[in-house]
């Protein structure tokens, strides 16, 4: 679950995954934002073999070119 509002390009680009194969994974995301908030998380599909390195990165994740991606940022 993502409980912070997040791209999908900035977790492709820090997981090193495509893009677009993210993007096929979350079709319910259609401008590629993930709403997330502290009270509501939203899942996020993702292949199993890469949730170890979202859990270790998620801050890095959140933080990745940040200003220019999530409009919610700061």
């Amino acid at each position: 679950m993502v409980n912070r509002y997040i791209d999908l390009k900035q977790m492709a680009k820090v997981l090193n995954l495509e893009f677009e194969s993210l993007r096929e994974l979350n079709p319910m995301y259609r401008k590629d934002i993930v709403p997330g908030t502290p009270e509501k998380g939203y899942p996020v599909r993702m292949p199993v073999d890469i949730i170890p390195s979202f859990i270790a990165k998620s801050d890095t994740i959140y933080n990745h070119n940040r200003e220019n991606l999530s409009p919610k940022a700061g």
